[in-house]
């Protein structure tokens, strides 16, 4: 007889196993999975599900799941401003490395992050992100690709609106040093002469060897 704890953590167990995706048959679950997500009405109680396919980073979940919607505008659909919900987006960029995260992901993060903060005060009074959440965020800026790119120009337009708490007047230091920061890694990315390891830590900035944005579920092959 499987008792109540086993239960759920057997329950626990296959659901990171799917989150992972790592073999066709994980893939194909977390893939439909998404697929189920997108077919269903979008809800606010639904918020983590749809950040936890973000955050498995698998191209073929994640399309699933944005099938019909523009990446920037798919949590304005469902979200409503909350400190729980900007943190966690400033979390799920924590977790993945420079080079390492979906395109359509970063582009989902920086519409939902702007949509909040292009009233800087308001946003603030939300959420107070750090210099170290304006790092994670600066680091998803792709050097390779001009600032017309989909993925940098949401993160640019971020970094300019958190900029603006960088003023003559302002005597809360927390504002000062994430506007000076979001002010210095816009800068640093635009201006042809520096680059990002001016403004962000090499740690931060590091790279993956290997990028791999998920297995192909059966349903693709």
């Amino acid at each position: 007889m499987i008792d109540e704890q086993k239960l759920k953590r057997l329950k626990y167990e296959y659901l990171y196993e799917i989150l992972k995706a790592e073999e066709v048959r994980s893939s194909s679950a977390l893939f439909a999975y998404a697929k189920y997500l997108n077919e269903t009405p979008l809800q606010y109680e639904y918020f983590p599900l749809y950040l936890k396919i973000f955050e498995a980073n698998n191209q073929y979940a994640v399309d699933a799941l944005l099938n019909g919607f523009e990446p920037e505008q798919f949590l304005d659909l469902v979200v409503v401003p909350n400190h729980f919900v900007l943190k966690s987006v400033f979390k799920s960029l924590d977790l993945h490395r420079s080079n390492t995260l979906y395109v359509k992901t970063v582009r989902v993060f920086g519409g939902f992050l702007y949509k909040f903060y292009h009233i800087v005060e308001e946003g603030f009074r939300i959420y107070e992100p750090t210099v170290a959440d304006v790092n994670n965020l600066g680091k998803h800026l792709d050097e390779t690709r001009d600032q017309n790119d989909p993925g940098n120009r949401g993160i640019l337009d971020i970094l300019r609106v958190l900029s603006e708490l960088d003023r003559d007047h302002e005597q809360n230091k927390a504002k000062l040093d994430v506007g000076r920061q979001s002010n210095k890694i816009r800068a640093d990315f635009l201006d042809n002469q520096r680059i990002l390891l001016n403004a962000i830590t090499q740690p931060i900035l590091e790279k993956s060897d290997t990028v791999d944005f998920g297995i192909a579920p059966e349903q693709l092959q």
